[in-house]
Formats: C-alpha cells, structure tokens, sequence
C-alpha cells in the first residue's frame, strides 16, 4: 500500500550516476502537501492550483475553465520551447543539463521546483488515436515537447477526447498504477460516465505560465534530444513486438480483474 503515495507529488530527479526520487506527498494528518497541477501544452508549461486554500477541491465545471484557459493560452502564443524534450534523454546528459538549467538563473530552478512538487502531469495534445494500438503508441511516445518523462503520473488528453497514461516506473510497481486506473474507470462508470455536479464556477487565479530562461547551450540540448527521440520512436514502431506489449497488457488487465477480453481492448 505504501506505494500508492508515490503516485502524485512524486517526481524522478535527475543526479550523476545515481537518480534521485522526490516524494512530497503527505496526508492530512502529516502537515502541507502540493496543491497544483503540471499542465503541458503546445510546448509550454503551466501550474494550476486544483486545491482551495480551505482545502477543498476545484469542481470539474472549474477545472475544465483552468485546462481552456491554458488551452486557449498556450495556442496564441505559438509553440513553446519544449524544455520537456530534455527528460528522454539519457540520465546523466539530462543531470547535466538540469544543473546548467540550475545555475543560469533562480527562475529556472523555481520552475523545476514547482514542477517536482506538481500533484500530476496533464498534458494536451492535438494527436488522435482510433484505436487502442494508436492510444497506447501515442501515450507511451507522444509528442516530447509537451511529456515530462520524471513525473510519477501522466495524463495524456488528445483532441478527439481519448486518453492515456504514462508513468514513471521508479517509484512504484505498474500494477500499482493499473490498479489507481481501474479505481477511477470504476467510479466513472458508477457515474455513468456523467458529471452531476455544480456548474457554478468561482473566480479562482489564474494558471501560472512557467517560462524557462534558456541560452544557446541549452537550446541545442533540446534541439538534440528532439532528434534523438524521433529516431528512437521510428524504431520503436517498426519493432513488431509493440504489439506483443499490448497483448500481453490486455491479458494481465484480464486475468487480475476478470475482465471480459474484449472489455480491455474496446
């Protein structure tokens, strides 16, 4: 059970050599926790805070105006720099790219810090995925500019309404994932897939646009590492055994909750 804490507030840190796991979750009964969320979108990046000073919780008719506004925001200023696209590289080019990102400027370091503290990852993308094989290509190889690879959970939302995850296995068991998203796909489905709460939306702040300070260094990194990783997903799709992968998901989500197969690929 101890896993399920590193599910939010949870964050893989890159360091030389060894990695470091930022754990910042914490129940009420322990003192403060994280109250926002990471949003990526069109390159850029966002926080938004999801829980009230009064600790209660943004309602869905509020958060859907916060996720628009980002939407909408992220669009009118054009592509974003994607500073994102550093997280696939490999861990210690990325540790090195996180320090200089440290050391040229405070902002940049209190942008890591509000991202590493960040509930969860939500990230908007433009893709569409008919099928379940597309679904699942798209949230494990998405677009590097708006996926922040070292967040414990990722939420992938594409244009057509479909969705995905993709998380950071360090932490946590990936039944322990699988189990999280079968509890929410099971309190949907109690709903009937229907929202029945307020409309009513306060006037909340406004999300928070997190600008990076880059140079000429560090923009090549990430020019780099959007090269990098477009070689490694043309790879990864003519490897047959992508399929294979999803199979045998398919039967593991089947077998430990007995589940219809065609439930779990439907």
């Amino acid at each position: 059970m101890n896993q399920f804490r590193s599910l939010f507030a949870c964050t893989r840190v890159p360091s030389p050599s060894v990695d470091r796991l930022h754990r910042h979750f914490k129940t009420a009964s322990e003192g403060p926790c994280p109250r926002h969320l990471m949003v990526a979108s069109n390159g850029h990046v966002y926080s938004v805070d999801v829980i009230c000073e009064d600790e209660s919780i943004i309602s869905i008719s509020e958060l859907k105006q916060q996720f628009s506004w980002i939407e909408s925001h992220s669009k009118s200023i054009g592509r974003g720099p994607g500073v994102s696209a550093l997280t696939t590289t490999n861990r210690d080019i990325w540790a090195k790219n996180w320090k200089h990102l440290v050391d040229i400027s405070s902002t940049n370091k209190e942008i890591l810090d509000v991202i590493d503290k960040a509930l969860i990852c939500v990230t908007f993308s433009d893709a569409t995925s008919g099928t379940i094989n597309e679904n699942a290509h798209q949230a494990m190889c998405g677009d590097v500019h708006n996926s922040w690879f070292d967040k414990s959970l990722s939420g992938l939302f594409n244009a057509d309404g479909t969705f995905g995850s993709n998380n950071e296995h360090s932490p946590a068991d990936g039944l322990t994932y699988l189990t999280f998203s079968h509890f929410v796909e099971a309190r949907l489905q109690y709903r009937n897939w229907t929202y029945k709460g307020s409309e009513a939306v306060r006037k909340l702040p406004q999300p928070r646009h997190l600008q990076f300070i880059l140079n000429p260094m560090l923009c090549q990194a990430i020019e780099s590492a959007v090269k990098d990783y477009s070689v490694l997903i043309q790879i990864f799709t003519a490897n047959r055994r992508q399929n294979c992968l999803i199979f045998v998901e398919t039967q593991l989500c089947s077998w430990h909750y007995n589940w219809p197969i065609e439930d779990c690929i439907t």
